[in-house]
């Protein structure tokens, strides 16, 4: 392939949308996994403004560095980070136009695809996997200037790991207005 397309799930596509990036913001891909969102946000960027794709795990972000080549985006920074409390996560603080969060989850809104996950999730693996979702958020929402957005996402139907708010304050982002497609929360 030559980076003229990339195959990407709708839900995927979705949320690439709902963070609305516009040439020269800086948004920051908090989750980026091997970064289909942040291809599909750079190039409604088309290389203008800055994208930072943070990943705990540097196997998925070297997928990632072959693929912003194909696409030709010389814009997305990719960078692995130890935890959501990385000192590096700390210079963007209050610098974000857009923030993405697609959290780790249980997944369970993947049971289509999926149908081994309800056999292998657990009140309590749901219980750690909260507790992670309240600390990347925190640690996310801090990165969002006055006036930006968060967009929080996951592949779960479980209400507690869906629902921005209840996840967490945000005390970071005291007008906090959490909604639901089309919109994100915006403060």
């Amino acid at each position: 392939m030559d980076g003229t397309l990339e195959v990407q799930g709708e839900g995927s596509q979705l949320l690439a949308l709902l963070v609305g990036a516009k040439r020269g913001e800086i948004i920051v891909d908090f989750c980026a996994g091997a970064g289909g969102k942040t291809l599909a946000v750079g190039a409604q960027m088309a290389n203008k403004g800055r994208i930072y794709a943070f990943d705990i795990a540097e196997k998925r972000l070297a997928n990632l560095k072959p693929r912003m080549t194909r696409a030709g985006l010389t814009n997305i920074h990719p960078e692995r980070i130890g935890s959501e409390h990385d000192t590096r996560i700390a210079r963007l603080a209050g610098k974000a136009d857009r923030v993405l969060v697609d959290a780790p989850c249980s997944g369970l809104g993947t049971l289509r695809r999926n149908p081994d996950l309800k056999y292998r999730q657990s009140a309590e693996t749901v219980a750690k996997l909260l507790e992670q979702q309240h600390s990347i958020l925190d640690a996310a929402s801090k990165l969002v200037k006055p006036q930006g957005c968060l967009v929080y996402a996951t592949c779960s139907v479980l209400p507690e790991e869906t629902n921005c708010k209840s996840n967490v304050s945000c005390p970071n982002i005291p007008n906090l207005n959490p909604s639901t497609a089309p919109n994100c929360c915006k403060t």
